[in-house]
């Protein structure tokens, strides 16, 4: 998109009216929680997990993940 030359950095100006223009065929319509598994030991139905993922992929859907590290992550610093 030649009209975004910023760079991947979220930051700098905010976008002009063309660039928003330009940008709404690739609003996002919206989003849903894969992996929400509260009060789960971590990777307790990895297997599960996995699975519902490529099913969420071959359907042409796009898969974000995020991870929450804290300063006690290894080789933190």
């Amino acid at each position: 998109m030649a009209e975004f030359t910023d760079g991947p950095q979220l930051t700098g100006p905010a976008p002009t009216a063309a660039q928003l223009e330009a940008a709404k065929p690739y609003r996002i319509a919206g989003y849903a929680s894969v992996w929400n598994n509260p009060g789960e030991a971590p990777f307790a139905n990895s297997q599960q997990l996995i699975t519902e993922a490529k099913e969420w992929l071959a359907t042409g859907h796009v898969l974000n993940v995020g991870i929450t590290a804290g300063t006690d992550f290894p080789d933190w610093e």
